[in-house]
């Protein structure tokens, strides 16, 4: 699955959060360990996750500078779509 923080793209923590991935680069950005780096932000990362109950076909339409990840299938869903 996928979780998009909503407005994350104009958070007024997206600055500081850009700047903590961007500090912990060695090469590629560590948009992956923004958790790790900053839980706090990371925090106010997942409070505005959505989720969606996804079919297949469906899309998310989102702008690429929200926050976003995967997310894990539920066991209900992973049986249902199989």
């Amino acid at each position: 699955g996928l979780a998009v923080s909503l407005g994350s793209h104009k958070a007024p923590w997206k600055q500081e959060a850009l700047a903590t991935i961007r500090g912990a680069m060695t090469g590629l950005p560590k948009t992956c360990s923004l958790k790790e780096l900053s839980p706090e932000l990371h925090d106010k990362a997942e409070a505005l996750c959505q989720r969606w109950d996804l079919e297949p076909g469906d899309m998310i339409i989102h702008t690429r500078f929200c926050f976003h990840r995967s997310d894990p299938f539920t066991e209900e869903g992973s049986r249902a779509h199989g």
